[in-house]
């Protein structure tokens, strides 16, 4: 009877005990772990942004992945339009395109009259410092930081983007994308030239191709630019048009809006670029290109409409 005694009492006492803890649990607010900091964007797998793919499972891709483009899905600020650093061209009626294909029906238009508005354009293609602001305003997507790039990640070098990736990027700095028949038409003058920087044939001081230093099976072991892959803008001033526009036959490919209504995955850029031969520095020359993947040749040169 003792022991049965002593047995209730300890389980009141302890009933009482769990009671009272189970209300100071309640009680307490816990605090929030603190949030798990997001990488660099040099931390990104290329295979995100070249050609859009996430593992979910990962959790660091996956929260990365929906931070940015939750940013550019709340809205664009897109700046004032400005035209620093552009040339205007006051448009007109020009022939662009070419009687005969280079090499293949999609490397040129067929020769066509067109008229263009007046419009601005880039002097030079958007460098990597330039695009940068627009990331860290969290309106454009971080670029790839591959380390195979190496000289590419230079601030001064031209930004590696696709097609997507440089259209947002002109449309924050209050700009668009080039229209096909405004980048001929800047790249042929009123004169209708044969390349950017006249009818003289191309050579090694006026566009960057790919030459002896080039990094490609089809190298051409005659010239000698200096550069294996992209230079920085404006490298090669003989080159430039008489307008001056620097790096419309080499360096980078440019992405651009189509004349004609793209296939359901096809994009076009214009110019030629380190990779290119000497045919694709012809101002007529174009490429067709899937739009979603970033390329280490395509890069961007924003428009504006002229006032």
């Amino acid at each position: 009877m003792h022991f049965a005694r002593m047995t209730t009492v300890a389980a009141a006492a302890l009933l009482a005990f769990a009671t009272a803890c189970s209300s100071c649990r309640q009680a307490e607010t816990p605090e929030a772990p603190p949030p798990t900091p997001l990488p660099p964007p040099q931390k990104i797998d290329p295979e995100i942004w070249i050609y859009g793919h996430v593992d979910r499972d990962v959790p660091w891709q996956s929260a990365l992945y929906d931070a940015v483009r939750g940013d550019i899905a709340a809205g664009l600020e897109a700046r004032a339009p400005d035209t620093a650093g552009m040339v205007r061209f006051e448009g007109g009626t020009t022939t662009i395109g070419c009687a005969e294909p280079f090499r293949s029906p999609e490397d040129c238009l067929p020769a066509r009259e067109v008229t263009v508005a007046p419009y601005w354009l880039d002097k030079t293609e958007v460098t990597r410092e330039a695009y940068r602001a627009c990331v860290e305003a969290h309106q454009c997507l971080p670029t790839v930081e591959v380390p195979e790039e190496g000289a590419l990640l230079d601030p001064t070098m031209p930004v590696i983007v696709n097609f997507a990736m440089g259209r947002r990027y002109c449309l924050w700095r209050g700009r668009r994308l080039p229209t096909e028949a405004e980048w001929e038409f800047a790249a042929r003058g009123a004169a209708e030239r044969t390349y950017p920087w006249g009818d003289e044939p191309p050579a090694p001081d006026r566009a960057n191709i790919c030459g002896a230093e080039c990094v490609m099976d089809w190298k051409n072991p005659n010239w000698k630019d200096g550069y294996a892959t992209a230079s920085p803008v404006g490298a090669f001033p003989a080159g430039d048009t008489p307008e001056g526009l620097t790096d419309m036959g080499g360096n980078l490919k440019e992405w651009v809006e189509p004349l004609t209504p793209p296939g359901e995955n096809e994009r076009i850029a214009r110019g030629a670029s380190w990779s290119s031969d000497m045919v694709e520095t012809h101002a007529s020359c174009r490429q067709v290109w899937r739009p979603q993947v970033r390329v280490d040749d395509k890069g961007v040169r924003c428009a504006a409409d002229g006032k």
